[in-house]
């Protein structure tokens, strides 16, 4: 049997589904997708069957496809045990990762635009950590130093 909590029902309405589509039986394993691809996500590495072997994981490479969306996840599980260390249930969680990807996406290409212009630059830049070590030298003060 599953629960889930309210923002998991309206996560499911969001996508024109219901809960028992994304949580119930197997139907799930075929629309949890390696991310970026079209290839079915492995069973055996998803956190909830490996916390019904007794182990916590995490991971983030995993898409949920539904129709034509496509949702980026974080999905951590967990065994979860009496008092007396017999095995009651597995916790979920489910993380729509989406606007981290889109943030780290655009740091990286922000980074790399900097890189970019510090090193055509003809002027010499130098970067210096708090503790006066040369960090960066670009080829403008290679040029002009030597």
């Amino acid at each position: 049997r599953s629960y889930v909590n309210q923002r998991a029902s309206q996560f499911a309405n969001s996508i024109d589904s219901t809960v028992d589509d994304l949580v119930g039986g197997d139907n799930v394993y075929g629309l949890l997708k390696a991310a970026g691809e079209d290839t079915a996500y492995p069973p055996d590495d998803l956190p909830t069957l490996r916390a019904l072997k007794g182990e916590d994981s995490t991971i983030d490479d995993v898409d949920l496809v539904v129709g034509d969306r496509r949702i980026p996840l974080e999905i951590s599980a967990s065994p979860v045990f009496d008092e007396e260390g017999k095995f009651e249930f597995v916790l979920t969680v489910f993380h729509d990762i989406q606007e981290r990807l889109e943030k780290e996406r655009l740091r990286l290409e922000s980074e790399a635009r900097l890189a970019n212009i510090l090193e055509i630059s003809a002027d010499a830049i130098v970067s210096i950590d708090e503790t006066q070590r040369i960090r960066h030298v670009n080829s403008g003060a290679e040029q002009i130093f030597g």
